[in-house]
C-alpha cells in the first residue's frame, strides 16, 4: 500500500521550520525497519545454530538407544519441543545463557517427555505394569538418567530421586 502524502510535504531537503519532512521520517522509519528486521535474522540464525546442534545430537542419541521401538514413540514431540518457536528460544538461552551441553539438554527434555508419557497411562496394561512400548520408554528413562549422570549434571541422589519418582508414577497409574 502506498501512503498518499500531501504536496506540500514531500518536497526533499529540511523543512523550513527545522523538522524533518514526511519523506525524510519515511526513509527514517524504513531504515530502524531493516535494522529490526536484520536483528530479527540474525536472532533467527543464533536460533537456528543452536537448534541445529540439538538436533544433530538428538540423531546420535536416536542411533545410541537400545530398545525395539527406538525414539520413535517420543521422537516428534522432542522434534517440537526444540523447533517450536518458544522451544528454540528456550534451547538458545540453555545452550548459551545458562551453559548446557546439547546432548545433556537431549536427556533432560527426554526426561520431560518421557516422564509425561509414563505417567499418563497410555502405555499400561495394567495399573503398575506398563506395555511393550511402555517397557522401551522405561529403558529409555533410565538410558537418560544414566547419562546424565555420567556427565556429572546429576549427581548420585539426583538420579536415585528421579529413578524412584518415574517408579512411583508408573505404580499409580494405568
Amino acid at each position: 500500500m502506498i501512503a498518499r502524502l500531501d504536496p506540500p510535504t514531500y518536497m526533499a531537503g529540511p523543512a523550513q521550520n527545522g523538522h524533518q519532512t514526511a519523506l525524510e521520517e519515511l526513509f527514517v522509519i524504513e531504515r530502524v525497519q531493516e535494522k529490526i528486521e536484520a536483528s530479527r535474522h540474525s536472532n533467527e540464525d543464533a536460533m537456528n545454530f543452536e537448534v541445529a546442534q540439538v538436533l544433530a545430537e538428538l540423531e546420535k542419541v536416536a542411533n545410541e538407544i537400545d530398545t525395539v521401538t527406538g525414539l520413535y514413540p517420543i521422537k516428534d514431540a522432542l522434534v517440537r519441543e526444540f523447533t517450536s518457536t518458544e522451544g528454540a528460544e528456550k534451547t538458545k538461552l540453555s545452550l548459551q545463557k545458562d551453559g548446557m551441553n546439547a546432548r545433556d539438554l537431549v536427556f533432560v527434555v527426554m526426561l520431560n517427555i518421557l516422564g509425561r508419557e509414563l505417567a499418563c497411562g497410555e502405555y499400561h496394561i495394567y495399573r503398575g505394569v506398563l506395555s511393550g512400548t511402555g517397557q522401551d520408554l522405561l529403558k529409555m528413562w533410565h538410558y537418560a538418567v544414566g547419562q546424565l549422570k555420567a556427565s556429572g549434571y546429576y549427581n548420585e541422589k539426583e538420579a536415585a530421586d528421579d529413578l524412584e519418582w518415574i517408579k512411583t508414577e508408573i505404580e499409580q497409574v494405568g
